[in-house]
């Protein structure tokens, strides 16, 4: 019996050692895992408050959009917003995105630079959701040639993580339509491409002018796309929505592009007069554009962080 008692008083210190590391490792991954969860309800309850600044029709929502009308300036955005109200909290709100397929419904911010809005949500605060916005070298008003939008790509599905499933849902995609809301105006884009790109792909291409190298630019997109869409004819004048987030491989991302092809424009009693997109004046071409230079050829590139 004192035999056994000496060996249990001499236990192996490396097992002991070992069994320590472990119980960090443990209680180290449930602190991750419950500060995880924690970020993603804060998340999820800070965006379920803005959605109730916006309001759903749900006659435009059943409706199944169709090329025809696109065409015909007979359309309807599902969905308004309270822009006035959400100024009011971030002063920094550009847009609204809303895909209704996926379930995607965010306000878009604009910072001064990629980083901030990369990790804090639309009041500001610190999240590792961070916030649907654009990119900073772009105009504010969505009238570049290439607007990009960024989100994240999380596991929860919000933000962009509801994305990805267009490629899946390829053949059962309602309409192949998004809709970008600004004050006085709802911007109809239709998909046009969708792939997985590395993240120094020319698709995240911003350009300084309208020619040729913009139309080539979006026919190149268009062609690589892993899901066949409608096909779509492009102008200089074009405008292109690139919706980026991440994947599961550090190394690409995915996007989704789409081209303005309507708008609905807002009268004072919130009542919208729609039209076909085409006119300079609903494509932003350079007459509209001052600053645009239009005899430009050279374009920058700028590639999101590693999200």
């Amino acid at each position: 019996m004192a035999k056994q008692k000496a060996k249990r008083k001499g236990m192996n210190p490396v097992l002991i050692l070992l069994m320590v590391i472990l119980l960090g490792i443990f209680l180290f991954s449930g602190y991750k895992l419950l500060s995880t969860v924690s970020e993603y309800r804060k998340s999820e309850k800070e965006y379920e408050e803005l959605r109730k600044l916006s309001d759903a029709d749900e006659e435009a929502g059943s409706h199944v959009l169709t090329p025809e009308e696109v065409a015909a300036g007979k359309i309807a955005c599902p969905v308004s917003v309270d822009f006035d109200a959400l100024k009011e909290i971030n002063d920094e709100v550009i847009g609204w995105i809303y895909i209704k397929d996926v379930d995607i419904s965010y306000p878009i911010v604009q910072g001064e630079d990629n980083d901030y809005y990369l990790h804090r949500t639309f009041r500001k605060t610190y999240n590792f959701a961070g916030s649907i916005f654009m990119d900073y070298e772009n105009a504010s008003d969505f009238s570049d040639p290439n607007t990009i939008l960024y989100g994240h790509n999380m596991k929860n599905d919000s933000m962009f993580g509801k994305l990805d499933e267009l490629v899946e849902k390829e053949k059962d995609v309602e309409e192949p339509y998004f809709w970008i809301l600004v004050p006085g105006a709802d911007y109809c884009y239709q998909m046009f491409g969708m792939q997985r790109v590395d993240p120094f792909d020319e698709v995240y291409t911003l350009f300084h002018g309208r020619d040729e190298t913009f139309v080539r630019y979006a026919e190149k997109c268009a062609a690589d796309s892993s899901v066949e869409l409608p096909a779509v004819q492009f102008a200089p004048d074009s405008r292109i929505i690139t919706l980026s987030t991440c994947t599961n491989d550090s190394k690409a991302r995915f996007v989704v592009q789409g081209v303005l092809a309507g708008v609905v424009r807002h009268t004072g009693n919130g009542s919208g007069s729609a039209d076909a997109a085409g006119s300079p004046a609903e494509t932003g071409s350079d007459a509209d554009n001052p600053s645009s230079d239009s005899t430009a050829d050279e374009y920058s590139e700028f590639v999101t962080e590693n999200e």
